[in-house]
């Protein structure tokens, strides 16, 4: 689409807003009522685009915390892997180098 049409029906749509706005308020009082009426509409309008942001940012705060707690538990369960691995390899070299029964190894 063409940047001068598209200008030109805006400033045709304006206009039009224009003159049935003033044809609508044609006394101080009544344009100082859709004043008001609008800036209200307006300010109800950006609270809301606010308090969804606002919202949306809490749920990820709030599903950041619980990776994070997810992540310490997975570098506290990667440390106790690694010790058990530790233990068993060691247990195992135990058990070769004893040739002792399998049953007293375990009672040990």
């Amino acid at each position: 689409m063409d940047t001068s049409s598209l200008k030109g029906t805006i400033k045709k749509f304006s206009d039009v807003a224009r003159e049935r706005l003033m044809r609508a308020a044609s006394t101080e009082r009544d344009r100082r009522a859709l004043i008001i009426g609008g800036s209200g509409l307006l300010l109800m309008i950006l609270y809301l685009v606010f308090h969804s942001f606002a919202t949306s940012a809490n749920k990820l705060e709030i599903q950041a915390n619980q990776l994070d707690s997810e992540l310490n538990e997975m570098i506290e369960l990667r440390s106790e892997y690694r010790g058990s691995e530790q233990r068993i390899k060691q247990l195992a070299g135990e058990l070769k180098t004893l040739n002792e029964p399998l049953i007293s190894t375990i009672e040990k």
